[in-house]
């Protein structure tokens, strides 16, 4: 039971485990917040962010603003707290240099929310988005890469087909995300 708390200039993430499980989560970096997190998955869009944040910004909770502007529901709420916790051990993973400690023990009260995810499968999650992304930085110099259609490479797998159709020589990699 201890708190793994990760310093890389000014980000700064804690992760919180108890009995093998991460039960909770914290973070100063903008693009690991609630609302970001909701953003980038697209449970949200850019309209409905702004109108919680308006609402954040005068003290509420994302989570809270979000439900009462029905925006989301409680159980999205929920499964994305969750989602936005995983998120931050991710991170943390990805840090390469930095100050790390494990603290042990915490205070229940630090959690604003309690999650129950094993932090073996996590790592497991983690080791393999590091080799996906490995594999396809080889491939994908970076989010500027403008790809073209190859006619030899065959028609794409199904799950692809939309970005496929897509690509015009035109646009970058992050245009066609």
């Amino acid at each position: 039971r201890g708190e793994l708390n990760v310093q890389l200039g000014e980000s700064s993430r804690s992760v919180y485990v108890d009995a093998g499980n991460v039960v909770g989560a914290r973070t100063n970096v903008e693009d690991e917040h609630f609302g970001r997190i909701l953003f980038r998955f697209g449970v949200i869009d850019d309209a409905q962010y702004q109108a919680v944040m308006e609402r954040v910004r005068g003290g509420e909770l994302f989570g809270a603003a979000a439900v009462e502007l029905g925006v989301l529901t409680r159980e999205q709420v929920y499964t994305y707290l969750g989602k936005q916790i995983e998120e931050v051990v991710y991170a943390i993973m990805s840090v390469a240099d930095g100050m790390f400690c494990f603290l042990d023990g915490f205070d229940d009260a630090d959690l604003a929310f309690r999650h129950n995810a094993s932090v073996n499968g996590l790592l497991f999650e983690g080791v393999t988005r590091m080799d996906e992304m490995r594999y396809f930085a080889q491939r994908i110099p970076s989010s500027a890469y403008i790809p073209e259609k190859l006619a030899a490479a065959g028609p794409p797998e199904a799950e692809v087909q939309a970005v496929w159709e897509r690509i015009d020589g035109q646009m970058s990699v992050l245009a066609l995300s």
